[in-house]
């Protein structure tokens, strides 16, 4: 009996990870939702050119596709509740590796703020430009009304367990959707980092303005949840 119960568990463990691999990159990092391996769905299509990054990402319910392809042309469409790829067209062909956006987008009044192909915020609005600050390579950038939080400063200084994140962040910036303009950067000291790649706004003490909340760990104190003030540099 105990060899049958033995052999189960290790297939369920085994098809667990075959299933489950591509998430399991991602280590023990928070993760937005539970994911349902049975109700995966794929979304197939034809494309004639060689395609080089894909991006997919949500606006106002709706999901769009970019195709990055090698011949140097960025290719825009949407998918539809049927899973069919609308109006593939060609967007633009100049200086796509700096403006190829990621999965992830925050949209705030028509003002953007994503992430572009080598890893850098861009934001986009009346005034466009890039900030030359690196982010967390599967940052996922948060709304509060017109605030926003990105995870910065990708590290490696803090692997742990068998499942630690081999990259981590040791910070995050507070950016004005509205304004177009950083309102706080905070950089973790010593070997402190974030782990989560999804940081948390929340009016947590009822003053209409957000704080960042967050998991902090260092090698010697472990994990801490703390929040931070969105104007000023002091922890509540």
């Amino acid at each position: 009996m105990k060899k049958i119960i033995f052999i189960a568990a290790f297939l369920v463990l085994l098809g667990s990870f075959a299933f489950g691999k591509d998430y399991l990159k991602t280590g023990n990092r928070y993760l937005p939702g539970v994911f349902n391996f049975s109700e995966a769905e794929n979304v197939e299509f034809r494309f004639e050119k060689e395609i080089r990054d894909i991006r997919v990402f949500n606006k106002s319910n709706r999901f769009y596709l970019q195709i990055l392809a090698y011949d140097g042309c960025i290719y825009e469409g949407s998918i539809d509740k049927n899973k069919e790829i609308n109006s593939l067209k060609q967007a633009k062909c100049e200086d796509n590796h700096k403006n190829f956006i990621s999965s992830q987008k925050a949209v705030y009044e028509g003002n953007s703020l994503f992430v572009d192909y080598y890893g850098y915020l861009k934001f986009s609005g009346d005034k466009s430009f890039s900030i030359d600050i690196p982010v967390l390579p599967d940052a996922q950038i948060v709304l509060y009304s017109h605030i926003a939080v990105v995870p910065v400063f990708p590290t490696e200084i803090y692997r742990h367990g068998a499942l630690g994140d081999s990259v981590e962040s040791k910070g995050f910036i507070v950016f004005d959707m509205k304004k177009g303009e950083i309102i706080k950067t905070v950089r973790l000291p010593g070997n402190s980092v974030i782990e989560q790649r999804m940081l948390i706004l929340a009016d947590i003490d009822k003053n209409s303005r957000p704080e960042v909340i967050a998991t902090v760990s260092d090698p010697e104190n472990g994990a801490t949840v703390i929040a931070y003030n969105c104007q000023h540099r002091n922890r509540i």
